[in-house]
């Protein structure tokens, strides 16, 4: 019986000297927005990531109104970052844009959203998405504050990213060379070339565009008719760029027994570089007496495609507009001449307008030009001068003009 009177005794004193030792210690539900932000803070400073992403949540929880929200929007999203978990971050940088777009913190938090994807940027044989990401994020920023100090890092990073996703195309283009894909190769080779002449490896895809090509060409003369078709396809998706590639494109329009390849040969011109197509007009017209209707609502389509409207186009179209054998061509021709003569005469009317408006007349040197009328001066009303008893200066602009506010 004493025993247990001693036990209780005891921790009855023990758990009095529990309450009396956390008394000073102030529950986390009544901790001021001050006293949360410091306490966050501190956390943040000795690392403990986690744990100060929970006291700025309480912060945000409990104080939704007061000015230190925005605070805690930034610090949790800062933390993230810490710890890494770039993930989180983007998303809580984003979140901060979008709740406080007039913040003076904006500019940092949109850098630090990109370096965000930056960071989680891998190898060129990788998904480059992050890569478009950040690109997004920084393009913004600069676009938005191109005098901030922030802007001038995320242009360096945007080229670093654009270096990764003609990397990417590179690589992508050389796997489908080797694997024998010339039609995904030359697309991804291109892109090359095309998006990114200012960070690419342009010699690189370009020696791998002459070799795919090359092979493309000698397909061309191969036995087997869907060898050749299937080339004929692949120089047509990418657009002829060459001239052993155009040459050989006619030479199969205007040789080839083989209806589909003298059909495909037909639309890959039609896609030929600009600097191709007068040379490849006469082939295409002559194509227009070609045995397969086919082929010859070929031809009408490439020539108006080519653009090119001369004598030659007009008599050709004129003709085979009365004189084929089907209707279906025949309507085509008619149209496409229509079509063409028609853009034809506004480019002519357009230029006249503005050669005429070139043309001044001036007058004859010692003649002089006629004075205004008594009447004309009368009736031209003199704008009064309006006094204003402003004595001040007026305001000045207070926009930030770009830079970091």
């Amino acid at each position: 019986m004493k025993r247990s009177l001693v036990s209780i005794l005891c921790t009855l004193l023990v758990i009095t000297f529990m309450g009396n030792g956390c008394a000073h210690k102030k529950p986390e539900s009544e901790k001021t927005a001050q006293e949360l932000a410091a306490e966050g803070e501190s956390l943040l400073n000795a690392k403990r990531y986690q744990k100060a992403i929970d006291t700025f949540k309480n912060l945000k929880d409990w104080y939704p109104f007061s000015t230190l929200a925005a605070v805690a929007d930034l610090k949790i999203a800062d933390a993230y970052f810490q710890m890494e978990d770039y993930e989180n971050a983007a998303s809580a940088y984003e979140d901060f844009e979008r709740l406080h777009p007039q913040n003076k913190s904006v500019p940092y938090a949109i850098y630090r959203e990109g370096l965000c994807y930056y960071y989680r940027l891998d190898t060129i044989d990788r998904d480059q998405t992050p890569a478009r990401k950040a690109i997004e994020a920084f393009s913004r920023l600069v676009n938005r504050y191109p005098d901030c100090e922030y802007s001038k890092k995320a242009a360096e990073y945007i080229v670093k990213c654009r270096k990764s996703l003609a990397g990417h195309e590179l690589y992508v283009g050389k796997f489908y060379y080797k694997m024998g894909h010339y039609k995904a190769a030359l697309h991804r080779l291109n892109r090359v070339i095309s998006d990114y002449p200012d960070v690419g490896n342009l010699d690189e895809a370009r020696h791998y565009i002459t070799i795919i090509t090359d092979n493309l060409v000698k397909a061309l003369s191969d036995e087997d008719p869907d060898v050749r078709l299937e080339a004929v396809k692949t120089l047509g998706k990418t657009g002829p760029k060459t001239d052993p590639a155009v040459d050989a494109l006619i030479h199969l329009l205007s040789n080839d027994t083989n209806e589909n390849v003298r059909g495909a040969a037909m639309l890959a011109l039609g896609n030929v570089a600009p600097g191709y197509r007068t040379k490849a007009l006469s082939a295409v017209i002559a194509a227009l007496s070609d045995d397969s209707s086919r082929v010859r609502l070929g031809a009408i389509q490439t020539i108006s495609a080519f653009g090119i409207y001369n004598n030659q186009v007009e008599q050709a179209l004129e003709k085979t507009g009365h004189e084929d054998e089907s209707i279906e061509v025949k309507e085509a021709a008619l149209n496409a001449l229509i079509v063409m003569k028609t853009k034809a005469a506004k480019k002519l009317a357009a230029k006249n307008k503005i050669d005429n408006k070139g043309s001044v007349k001036t007058p004859p040197s010692g003649v002089k030009t006629a004075a205004p009328s008594a009447e004309s001066a009368v009736s031209t009303p003199v704008p009064e001068k309006k006094h204003s008893h402003w004595q001040g200066s007026l305001p000045k602009n207070n926009s930030n003009n770009g830079r970091c506010p």
